[in-house]
């Protein structure tokens, strides 16, 4: 880079004498004392690269490890349903949520009938909002007469499925 800027000093400066011109001369001065002196636009030592750590020490023969993760965008989805009772309904609606792969993380709040998923920003709400439907639990006041009766029997079912998962892993857990 110091050539360069050499060479190119000696051709401003030579215009600049040939056509009497202060400004260009001025500036083929600059590029001069920039090649004579190791200066550069990036400091004192130029545009040069750190040399003094090798990548291929002798003295230090471990490899160093570098992991790469994904960063992906997530998003939370909130579903206030019907027919949430107990422990064993938001037992069998984490399972089954969290069956898809999008899906990261569910919490279940029994009181207020609330349902937070955590899934990738790209996943489709509606997916959630079938699997839910598709369990016995619709979201609230979408459904009327028989369609209610029977997501109420659903309901029921996977709460009973539910409870009996729950104690199985606890009995499990137990047995540990």
């Amino acid at each position: 880079m110091r050539f360069i800027r050499l060479g190119l000093a000696g051709v401003v400066l030579a215009e600049a004498w040939s056509s009497n011109e202060v400004l260009l001369g001025f500036l083929g001065v600059i590029l001069l004392a920039q090649s004579l002196l190791n200066l550069g636009c990036c400091g004192s030592s130029g545009c040069d690269i750190d040399h003094t750590k090798s990548k291929h020490s002798s003295s230090n023969n471990s490899a160093e490890e570098i992991t790469f993760s994904e960063v992906t965008k997530t998003m939370k989805t909130k579903v206030v349903v019907d027919n949430l009772k107990c422990g064993g309904c938001a037992n069998s609606i984490k399972k089954g949520l969290m069956s898809f792969s999008e899906v990261s993380e569910v919490n279940v709040d029994t009181e207020t009938d609330t349902i937070e998923v955590t899934h990738l920003d790209d996943f489709e709400k509606k997916k959630i909002k079938d699997k839910l439907y598709s369990m016995g639990y619709p979201e609230k006041g979408t459904l009327e007469g028989l369609d209610k009766i029977v997501t109420g029997a659903k309901s029921y079912v996977s709460c009973a499925i539910g409870k009996l998962s729950k104690e199985e892993e606890e009995e499990e857990e137990i047995k540990k």
